[in-house]
């Protein structure tokens, strides 16, 4: 009788101690990993006008590299835009893509509909041979928000 108490007190604790399955958190290796992925651009001044459209930002160089890739930088650029991330800022060095002068840099932060690193806020311009096309967060206009 014994035997059978102590086989159903085994048998219930080991059912009822089911392990709850545990979040693991998402390590991010670098200080690019953040800004990876599509964003939702929105522009809503500067000299470019309003503006919404889509940014993706993928990783170049090896894995050690902070460099990264944009495509579909400004909506009209069909190579891609060069950049690096150093902690929680993404640079755009001075570059010519698509015949035009672009530089730029923008930091990461916490959003209220997207959370943890749901929001860039960019600084930038997009100057051609005579005209500056485009100037976000520059010269008194707003930033451009992704």
């Amino acid at each position: 009788m014994k035997n059978i108490i102590l086989m159903l007190v085994c048998a219930l604790s080991l059912t009822a101690c089911t392990k709850k399955s545990a979040t693991i958190p998402v390590v991010k290796d670098s200080a690019r990993d953040k800004f990876l992925g599509e964003w939702q651009v929105n522009e809503s001044g500067g000299t470019g006008g309003p503006r919404q459209y889509s940014v993706s930002i993928a990783p170049s160089g090896d894995g050690a590299s902070q460099e990264v890739v944009i495509s579909k930088f400004y909506n009209i650029f069909t190579d891609n835009v060069a950049a690096y991330a150093s902690n929680d800022t993404l640079y755009i060095p001075v570059q010519t893509v698509d015949g035009y002068t672009v530089f730029g840099s923008g930091y990461i932060g916490n959003s209220a509909t997207y959370g943890t690193d749901g929001v860039i806020t960019m600084s930038y311009q997009v100057i051609s041979a005579t005209t500056v096309l485009a100037s976000y967060g520059y010269n008194g206009n707003p930033p451009s928000i992704w």
